[in-house]
């Protein structure tokens, strides 16, 4: 059988942004201290729980939410996992079955992503439009493009580019400006 290695590769690579996002945002707290004395349940967040790092593993195989994974707690999650691949439960997951069982999972999970982002669209939409007219004009829409740009352009040169240090988060404004009152 020829297996459509192009195909898989172009399908991770199109998820590609969202693990580089996550790996970024895993990354930029490795050097934390804080962060990582943090138990990881709680150093965890949405942007740094994909599949392959270790809060993508707490967060799939903590099933009793202690913070910790048990080997009973793995190798239970592992069974689950290999039955839902085993799609006519004969003991042996067929190349078809696993890849049938991923792309569901994968089409579920799209599906949610999507959902999420569209209720986010208004949510934006309904910020955007400042007058609440149910219409935005280019002036409103701009109000955000320089905010962004602000936000970007750290140093205020009227430029974004290396000389720019990276900027706060919005969590970060927030602690340094309760620490500056």
């Amino acid at each position: 059988m020829t297996r459509p290695k192009n195909l898989l590769c172009l399908a991770g690579c199109a998820l590609l942004p969202a693990l580089a996002a996550s790996a970024c945002a895993t990354a930029a707290g490795a050097g934390d201290q804080t962060a990582q004395a943090q138990p990881a349940h709680e150093a965890c967040t949405s942007r740094n729980t994909h599949a392959h790092s270790r809060c993508g593993f707490l967060d799939r195989y903590d099933t009793d939410g202690d913070g910790s994974v048990s080997r009973e707690e793995f190798d239970a999650v592992r069974l689950d996992s290999f039955s839902a691949k085993d799609a006519d439960g004969d003991g042996v997951v067929l190349e078809e079955e696993y890849v049938a069982e991923y792309e569901t999972r994968l089409d579920r999970q799209l599906a949610e992503r999507r959902e999420a982002a569209i209720r986010q669209t208004y949510v934006r939409f309904e910020f955007l439009d400042s007058d609440d007219d149910e219409r935005m004009t280019q002036d409103e829409f701009g109000v955000s493009g320089s905010r962004m740009f602000g936000r970007y352009d750290v140093n205020g040169d009227g430029r974004i580019d290396d000389a720019d240090p990276s900027p706060q988060s919005r969590r970060e404004q927030a602690e340094s400006h309760e620490g500056s009152h």
